[in-house]
Order: structure tokens, then sequence, then C-alpha cells
């Protein structure tokens, strides 16, 4: 089993869980968009906590491709993603999406552009008093895309 990552503190968080459950895993440091030295090394691909769907259209689909070189011929893709059908039925356009105590916060603030599919998320994180906001945008996808 290989991990792979692009934040070193997720990695190492993901070493120690792995060391405290007993398993051998190799954790690699790494970019999906570059899946070269993988080329034909797994049975299966698992792309976990909606990691996928992050880049352009373009770039989303060269990471599709350079998953299906990471496969062995029958390999299988697992994916944990956003999509547009599940986020449609449950959108707000913000929410607390963690609370610790009076002083550690997190607040999500959305909008969705219907024409793109995208979904812009400015994140608030406030950790003991002090505030800090990070702004990112994913794709949401819709089945038929997925299936094609």
């Amino acid at each position: 089993m290989t991990g792979l990552d692009t934040s070193p503190s997720f990695l190492e968080r993901a070493r120690s869980d792995a060391t405290s459950a007993g398993v051998e895993v190799t954790f690699d440091f790494g970019d999906m968009r570059d899946l070269t030295a993988y080329a034909g090394q797994f049975d299966a691909v698992v792309s976990w906590a909606t990691a996928y769907g992050y880049f352009d259209d373009a770039t989303n689909r060269a990471v599709l491709d350079q998953i299906r070189a990471a496969l062995v011929q029958g390999g299988r893709l697992v994916m944990d993603l956003n999509n547009i059908t599940a986020r449609l039925r449950d959108l707000r356009p913000s929410r607390v999406a963690a609370q610790r105590g009076p002083h550690d916060l997190l607040v999500d603030r959305y909008h969705l552009d219907p024409v793109t599919s995208r979904l812009e998320v400015t994140r608030t994180i406030v950790r003991e008093g002090r505030a800090r906001e990070v702004t990112f945008v994913v794709r949401l996808f819709a089945f038929t895309e997925l299936r094609d």
C-alpha cells in the first residue's frame, strides 16, 4: 500500500496512524498530477476525502489519465468526492464546520457557480482567538460526467 500527498504534516499524521495500527504503508510526498513513477503498479487507487476536482477541467482529466496509467490491467478506481446532486440537496450559504471550545472555530462560506459547477469556499479558521482565511474552489461533478 502506498499513500501520496503534497502535505508533509498530513503524511506525518498518516505515518503515525499506520504505526499505531501496526500496518505497513509507504508514504510518498508527491502530487497526483504526476504519477509516472507508479506506472502499472496498483490493483486499486483510492482517492479519499474529496481530493479530486480542485483543478481546471483539463487538469482534472489529466489526473484521471495519470491514475489510469498507474493501475494494472483491470485495476479499479474508488473515489470519495463532492458531487453536484448531494451539494444541491443541502446547499447553505455558510456553516460552522467545527467548534472546539470558545476560541477554536472553523466557518465555511459558499458560492456555487451554476454555469461551471464550481463551488467556491471561503474558510475562516479561528484558533486561540487568531483568525486566518483561505479560499479554494472545487468542481462538483454530476454522475453522467463521472461515468463518462
